[in-house]
């Protein structure tokens, strides 16, 4: 944001102080926001994430993960919505009752809500793992802020926390 602010604003100032000559400028088209600027600004965020994984073993921050995207696949933009336990299973591919143990598990821990609206249990990160709902919500906004590929916000996640 503060590059962008600096290079919308000041770019002319700053050439003529320094007495840069055009042709000797290189415009670089690298991203603004990216994992490290992220880490930089967010770091408290990114670290909660990080620990969320390291609490989880692989299959569980599978269900996790895999949750969290179809919470964002689900959401209107106007925030995050729960997802339909089905929806869910069906990703995984496995039944309900093989993942019964995790769910008990991740509820225990206050990771994982559940809430049945028209027959339908719907399921929702808590606690600690909001924490990459949380993040997801920042690195999108820093990206739309910088006019940049909102379809970027997952790959950064992804590179912060593995």
């Amino acid at each position: 944001m503060l590059a962008q602010y600096v290079n919308e604003y000041w770019l002319d100032n700053f050439i003529k102080y320094f007495k840069i000559d055009a042709s000797e400028r290189k415009v670089e088209e690298s991203a603004i926001v990216d994992s490290e600027y992220i880490e930089d600004n967010y770091y408290d965020l990114v670290d909660q994430s990080r620990k969320l994984k390291s609490t989880l073993n692989g299959s569980e921050w599978n269900i996790i993960w895999e949750l969290f995207l179809l919470c964002l696949e689900s959401s209107s933009g106007l925030g995050y919505s729960g997802v339909a336990m089905a929806d869910l299973l069906m990703e995984l591919g496995r039944s309900e009752d093989y993942y019964r143990d995790e769910f008990i598990y991740f509820r225990d821990l206050g990771y994982l809500d559940g809430d049945t609206e028209d027959g339908k249990t719907y399921l929702y990160l808590t606690g600690h793992a909001n924490s990459l709902v949380e993040l997801h919500e920042k690195v999108t906004e820093e990206i739309e802020e910088a006019g940049e590929d909102e379809s970027d916000a997952i790959d950064i996640i992804e590179e912060l926390i593995s």
